[in-house]
């Protein structure tokens, strides 16, 4: 008789997270993008975290890994903002 080996629950979403977090901080620089992609990684980084500490996924650094680089992405968005906007005010002068 064969048995089917268990396979530890994979964290799709602490990857779908940690993916959108390093792209999101990667591009926050860019206005807009960035931020999505950040609240994208806030988003499915939490969702990651909540289903490995309920034991129903692996990959709890990525998930905090998505979670961080998501807030940094977030965070940085007004000064990319600024930045932006200081660059398109001194090219009119």
């Amino acid at each position: 008789m064969t048995t089917v080996p268990e396979y530890a629950p994979s964290n799709g979403m602490g990857v779908t997270g940690l993916v959108n977090g390093i792209i999101g901080a990667c591009l926050a620089w860019v206005p807009g993008l960035g931020f999505i992609l950040g609240i994208l990684g806030i988003v499915f980084g939490s969702i990651g975290l909540y289903y490995a500490s309920q034991g129903k996924a692996t990959n709890k650094g990525m998930a905090i890994a998505g979670l961080v680089l998501g807030i940094f992405a977030v965070a940085f968005w007004p000064v990319g903002l600024m930045i932006a906007t200081a660059s398109v005010a001194g090219a009119s002068r």
